[in-house]
């Protein structure tokens, strides 16, 4: 049975995952612009709350975004470094294509990060109707875990924050760290 750590640092809520072939189990911890100062001791929470170590961990998988600047930071970072210690396969998944399509995830600037099909924008709403939004936490985490399933292994090195800055006004990119082959 494998088992990977899932890390989402780039909402508001830092969330860490167990992730089996046979469930997920999640542990959240609330509180904003603490994720860095939280991380570690949310996960070994949850690791002793499972009676599992790091050395049971079979993967490591972060949300690279988009999301909070430096929330992406964080998760990225800690997987890198847990790597460094304990080399495993290593994934980045995508909040945006986590929340459906179309999807829209509300930026710290009063813009919005936009997924339709396969483009990416960062631009201005009105209104969110008829985008996927963040609203509901249990079909985002469920879409996690199947993107999880499908998104290919990279290296630790290939893991990279996606951030705004990979968003052009009003253009279309696919972000870097998601790209299948």
């Amino acid at each position: 049975m494998s088992l990977t750590l899932l890390i989402d640092s780039v909402h508001s809520e830092l969330s860490v995952a167990l992730v089996s072939d046979k469930e997920a189990v999640w542990k959240t911890f609330a509180e904003q612009k603490v994720h860095d100062k939280n991380l570690i001791r949310l996960i070994k929470e949850l690791l002793a709350e499972q009676r599992k170590s790091f050395d049971d961990i079979d993967a490591y998988a972060a949300v690279v975004g988009p999301g909070s600047w430096t929330g992406c930071r964080v998760g990225v970072t800690a997987v890198k470094g847990f790597c460094f210690a304990l080399p495993k396969p290593v994934f980045a998944l995508n909040s945006l294509d986590a929340l459906g399509d179309p999807a829209a995830l509300r930026s710290n600037l009063d813009n919005y990060y936009i997924k339709r099909g396969d483009n990416y924008t960062y631009e201005k709403l009105d209104s969110t109707e008829g985008y996927a939004t963040l609203s509901d936490i249990n079909t985002y985490r469920h879409n996690l875990i199947e993107q999880l399933k499908n998104v290919k292994q990279i290296s630790a090195s290939e893991l990279v924050p996606f951030y705004v800055a990979d968003f052009k006004a009003g253009s279309k990119q696919e972000p870097r760290a998601t790209k299948k082959s």
